[in-house]
């Protein structure tokens, strides 16, 4: 990973120790919730190997909670029925009402009242695209995404304006 953003961007996982340090740096952070398949074993899958996750590391997920927070998330890769990011978001959503939304890609098809749902209870905001050509859309749209964030970086650099 680090090799296509040119070093920019770290990737740590929830069993990390030092991804709190990272995170106050400013750093460039791509977080693996529930692990990497360069760890299979180490991987979350199935409702007790997420609780057991929370518990025994409750600090990462403390971690989340704060970014939520002071972020915006961009989710990949995941089902709108994983337990871990159904607690994490309802949580956030009743919390914190007035909280702008967090985002999702999502392939369709998916149900408008499903959207909805999603919506109002996890402050989600699905961004849906064409699961064709091995998710190609999805491809194209998150090389435009950094795209237009590179520029909007430069941007800011160039008009001291952060």
């Amino acid at each position: 990973m680090t090799e296509r953003t040119d070093g920019t961007t770290i990737v740590k996982t929830y069993y990390d120790d030092d991804v709190q340090q990272l995170v106050r740096t400013g750093s460039r952070v791509i977080l693996k919730v529930h692990g990497t398949i360069d760890s299979p074993d180490r991987m979350i899958f199935g409702r007790a190997k997420y609780a057991e996750a929370r518990v025994k590391y409750a600090a990462f997920y403390h971690l989340i909670d704060a970014l939520l927070l002071t972020n915006t998330f961009l989710i990949l890769g995941c089902g709108l029925d994983d337990p871990d990011f159904q607690l994490l978001f309802e949580n956030f959503s009743y919390r914190f009402p007035t909280a702008q939304p967090h985002y999702m890609t999502f392939a369709d098809p998916v149900h408008d009242d499903l959207e909805t749902l999603v919506r109002d209870t996890r402050n989600l905001k699905l961004l849906r695209y064409s699961r064709l050509h091995e998710h190609k859309e999805l491809e194209q749209s998150l090389e435009l995404l950094v795209k237009q964030v590179d520029e909007e970086r430069q941007t800011i650099a160039a008009n001291l304006s952060w």
